[in-house]
């Protein structure tokens, strides 16, 4: 009898229900962007994790009836697994979107251009706009990371390093000269 065994454990303080018990699974941010699954052994059995695109770091799944094992089946404890997302050396993650570098030419610096990012299994083309100094960002919407649980993306933030040219020949350094004195107002 379910009530009684209620009222036996309030009052003896008898806890048939099992502890919730904790873990940590590790997956790239690729994995984190997509979505996946990993196997998981708890005691004797293997279950499948479905990790769903967009989760982040720290963030927690919980499981449902797979801790510790309490006196009958509904009064098992949780699994409580923690995320934890591994660096990737192109792309972090933070409240603002998805953040990478890209190095741009000096000439789409001043003049603008297009510019591209292979983003996982995509190919994001941006506009650099004419004047984009060095460290300036420029704000993709939409195309950043995966929202969790929604069918929505995170902007793309795009730092851009100014690649000054080094391998001018004479001809090139005098139409540049002649710039500057033009701006210098010689």
């Amino acid at each position: 009898n379910q009530n009684f065994a209620g009222a036996f454990n309030q009052r003896y303080g008898y806890n048939a229900k099992g502890r919730n018990t904790t873990g940590v699974l590790r997956i790239t941010l690729a994995d984190a962007y997509y979505g996946t699954s990993r196997d998981v052994g708890i005691g004797m059995k293997t279950i499948k994790v479905d990790i769903p695109p967009g989760i982040r770091s720290g963030q927690k799944l919980r499981l449902k009836g797979l801790g510790q094992r309490g006196q009958t089946e509904d009064l098992n404890g949780d699994l409580i697994m923690t995320i934890e997302v591994i660096n990737d050396s192109n792309f972090f993650v933070d409240n603002q979107g998805l953040h990478t570098i890209k190095n741009i030419s000096f000439y789409d610096a001043i003049l603008g251009g297009k510019g591209s990012i292979d983003c996982f299994d995509k190919t994001i083309t941006f506009t650099i706009p004419p004047g984009t100094t060095n460290g300036k960002v420029l704000r993709v919407k939409g195309k950043g990371f995966p929202v969790y649980k929604q069918s929505t993306f995170s902007d793309l933030l795009i730092s851009i390093i100014v690649d000054i040219p080094i391998d001018l020949d004479d001809e090139d350094k005098k139409l540049i000269q002649k710039i500057k004195d033009k701006h210098n107002g010689k």
